[in-house]
């Protein structure tokens, strides 16, 4: 085994406090060899003699050097055992124990799976977002798991250089025009189910509130208010609350906020003109909006009903317990999962794609509509 001795320690001092890492180059320099060997022998690349190959990895080990993973898939190609999990920024809702669970399942796998997310403010400006994607794709993890809400088209192009350079893509949560496998959540649906559980209470006069703004939720707007003319319904369009367009709101507002002004444009109404009921995309938005609403001296259930989305935990415990939709999120992670490994085996055919429905859960905060 090869000894470090005092020349060494000459060469390399010993780390101390503010001491920078052991480099590539002080190895070099204590075996007496080239950067270029040592790189390819941490790499496993290059004609190195085994001799020489089990020198460095020895005084690379007593020195105490730990290769850059950035750097060495850069040099490998890209091809080792990280899966790149990106999304725009983390709520506190479903959409954190959805990429948990993906990064759960793909540990359990042997998979190292880093979260590249941001704060609200850089990921939602616009010029950021292909910047964000860029710098994951220079990484060139293995596989980019992306969660596909808010991707503008350059941050698009960003996924296309990655997969042109076989990289593998795949998406989940909502639609998105790029071929790569897909794991959908059917939002629509379940504002379906909440609207017709509402009608089957009785009600009649019924609103709608999202967390996103009307230019990405009008799809979901038009099949609820579809579902209540079927059912003999309507919505007033003093009903229908959105997140407000501005870029720079959508930035900094919270869907929490997104509720609570959703109860103040609500509680300017006078009583007559209010809905029975309404149905909100988010629970942090619900809980929120049902907070505001007592505040002003409105009841849930008693005066208006609510019904929210993603059935948190916290959704069973607040008073009143909220009716809600759930979001399946160890269903979605379960499915991406096992779509990305079949892709890591074998990188061939057609792009697939599978859609998971939530469940309504029936609570306290739905009711029948006062007389």
């Amino acid at each position: 085994m090869l000894e470090v001795s005092p020349s060494i320690e000459e060469k390399v001092p010993s780390m101390g406090a503010g001491h920078k890492p052991t480099t590539a180059r002080d190895v070099a320099r204590v075996v007496g060899v080239s950067q270029v060997t040592v790189s390819h022998v941490l790499n496993g690349k290059g004609r190195v003699s085994p001799a020489m190959r089990l020198r460095v990895q020895e005084a690379a080990r007593e020195l105490g050097y730990e290769p850059n993973p950035h750097a060495q898939r850069l040099v490998n190609g890209g091809y080792d055992d990280t899966i790149g999990l990106f999304s725009l920024s983390l709520d506190t809702g479903a959409g954190t124990r959805i990429i948990h669970a993906i990064q759960r399942l793909l540990h359990e796998r042997g998979y190292s799976a880093p979260i590249h997310a941001y704060d609200r403010m850089v990921a939602f400006r616009k010029p950021d977002r292909a910047s964000l994607l860029a710098d994951l794709r220079r990484q060139k993890p293995r596989a980019i798991v992306c969660h596909t809400y808010g991707l503008t088209s350059e941050a698009l192009d960003e996924l296309r250089r990655y997969q042109n350079c076989g990289g593998i893509v795949i998406g989940y949560d909502v639609p998105c025009r790029l071929e790569f496998d897909q794991v959908i959540f059917d939002l629509g649906e379940s504002l379906v189910q909440a609207a017709r559980h509402l009608m089957e209470l009785g009600h009649r006069k019924i609103g709608f509130c999202s967390h996103v703004p009307r230019r990405s939720g009008t799809a979901w707007l038009d099949g609820f208010r579809q579902t209540l003319e079927e059912g003999g319904a309507q919505t007033h369009e003093d009903w229908v609350l959105f997140r407000n367009n501005d870029s720079a709101q959508v930035g900094s507002e919270g869907a929490e906020a997104v509720g609570a002004q959703a109860a103040q444009c609500l509680l300017k109404l006078k009583p007559a003109a209010r809905p029975t009921a309404i149905c909100v995309t988010s629970d942090s938005a619900a809980f929120a909006l049902i907070a505001e609403l007592s505040r002003g001296g409105v009841r849930v259930p008693h005066d208006i009903s609510v019904t929210g989305h993603d059935d948190l935990a916290l959704a069973g415990y607040c008073a009143p317990t909220l009716t809600t939709v759930t979001r399946p999120h160890e269903t979605i992670a379960a499915h991406l999962v096992e779509l990305l490994c079949q892709r890591l085996h074998n990188n061939h055919g057609p792009p697939r794609c599978e859609v998971v429905r939530g469940e309504l859960r029936r609570r306290q905060s739905s009711a029948p509509p006062p007389r």
